[in-house]
């Protein structure tokens, strides 16, 4: 059985940054992201890594169109649009996991229902689980 997840930018840009990104389809079969995080990882002060890796096509990385406006439940002004974005697509999907860093996204997707990892617990389930 596959499980909706829904990636944030943090997470994405630092996998790929450490040669560790090719793990995600191995845990989690398909990750989302919203249009949002997609053009904050094509940003000009991105890493050129990690601007290289997105211009490539995945068959496990499905990019989605933002949420649209009605989606966007109050959510703090400390979150920025890739995190707001994330979190109102595992909304709208009814995402089973949000692959998130920020400490404020955290809090606010996990007040949602939300379970939440960050690259770390990626790194964590990889190593508990044999991937590499």
């Amino acid at each position: 059985m596959q499980v909706d997840v829904v990636a944030d930018t943090g997470p994405l840009n630092y996998l790929v940054q450490i040669n560790a990104v090719d793990l995600l389809p191995k845990l989690f079969g398909r990750i989302i992201v919203p249009a949002a995080v997609h053009d904050e990882l094509r940003h000009p002060r991105t890493p050129v890594a990690v601007r290289n890796w997105i211009t490539q096509v995945r068959d496990w990385l499905e990019i989605r169109p933002n949420p649209g406006r009605k989606s966007n439940i109050a959510m703090p002004a400390s979150l920025d649009d890739g995190e707001r974005a994330a979190i109102a697509l595992a909304a709208d999907i009814d995402a089973h996991l949000i692959l998130l860093d920020d400490r404020d996204g955290v809090s606010f997707a996990r007040a949602q229902g939300f379970a939440v990892t960050g690259t770390l617990g990626v790194l964590d389930l990889a190593a508990l689980r044999g991937a590499d």
